[in-house]
């Protein structure tokens, strides 16, 4: 573990073991690189916005007209999407206390604490601790949202909050997970917008859903999934693991797993905790796994069937 500039970013930590590499930039406020060591970076980076930090767009965060600082990445979102014009007093950008501002850091022995500042419209914090282990692949990511204080419109409170952890990947062959057999969902998987496009690039073989990327549009899909979601990049797969926990209130009509693809640029996978309406003093927690699994397999089929296998 060492401080490094990465990508015009200063201050960056480094950690690395014998097999992955994976780097965090606290100017910004997350995780910008997972990858095998002395191999490619799985996250996506914005690079109109590499070593850039989040006034040299929003100079007034609080103002509905801010820009969106794209970095790429992987960060936390705090609420539901819907309730950001009443959390946060416009549609869009997203909290920029969550998503872009600078954090601070705990260094430990096998990783790092990341503490986020205190958002004035949701009157909570983001900390999340990252580590990393002797060897092997696997990186522990414990998250937690602390209601500090009360948000800007008293009426709201308390919000129901989340835990929406957003990682933005380089584009990949496609997305896996397991669909959930009990699902209260419409053939177990919610698609926005009832794209057509989004409909023709799902697929289901062995309990599995397959998602493409499109080249021409945006899509998104949701389920109530568990256990795990994947994007295989060549011979790589990038792989969040989740728990759903029985009987709690998911987010967005009870979804634990978002996907999203932007065309030829990158695609989020997203994992969401339950809801809980926060009261000050009050803390949300959530803990979830990343881990890189090599592929042998050429062929997508047989790369699917390789990961389904290696993760049962």
């Amino acid at each position: 573990m060492k401080r490094v500039t990465y990508q015009g970013w200063e201050d960056a930590i480094e950690i690395q073991n014998n097999s992955i590499r994976i780097v965090i930039v606290p100017q910004i406020g997350r995780i910008m690189h997972f990858g095998p060591v002395d191999g490619p970076n799985l996250i996506w980076i914005n690079p109109e916005l590499e070593g850039k930090i989040l006034t040299d767009f929003s100079p007034e965060l609080e103002s509905p007209d801010s820009e969106w600082a794209n970095f790429g990445g992987d960060k936390v979102w705090p609420v539901e999407q819907f309730r950001w014009p009443d959390v946060n007093e416009r549609a869009w950008p997203p909290d920029p206390w969550f998503d872009g501002s600078p954090h601070e850091v705990e260094i430990l022995s096998d990783g790092i604490t990341l503490f986020g500042p205190v958002s004035p419209f949701c009157g909570a914090r983001c900390i999340r601790t990252i580590k990393i282990e002797e060897a092997g692949s696997r990186v522990m990511i414990e998250q937690r949202i602390e209601k500090v204080q009360s948000g800007r419109q008293l009426k709201l409170e308390p919000i129901p909050m989340t835990i929406w952890s957003v990682t933005q990947v380089i584009q990949p062959d496609e997305i896996l997970f397991p669909l959930n057999p009990e699902s209260s969902l419409p053939d177990q998987i919610f698609i926005y917008d009832d794209n057509p496009v989004t409909k023709s690039n799902l697929s289901r073989k062995n309990g599995l859903c397959a998602f493409k990327p499109s080249r021409t549009d945006h899509q998104k899909i949701g389920t109530d999934g568990d256990g795990w979601l994947a994007a295989i990049c060549g011979d790589h797969a990038f792989v969040q693991q989740l728990k759903r926990l029985p009987d709690a209130i998911y987010p967005e009509g009870g979804l634990s797993v978002e996907v999203y693809t932007a065309p030829e640029s990158y695609i989020e996978l997203e994992i969401l905790s339950p809801l809980h309406n926060l009261e000050v003093e009050e803390r949300i927690e959530s803990t979830i796994t990343w881990e890189l699994i090599s592929l042998n397999s050429k062929a997508i089929e047989e790369k699917r069937e390789e990961l389904q296998r290696k993760l049962s």
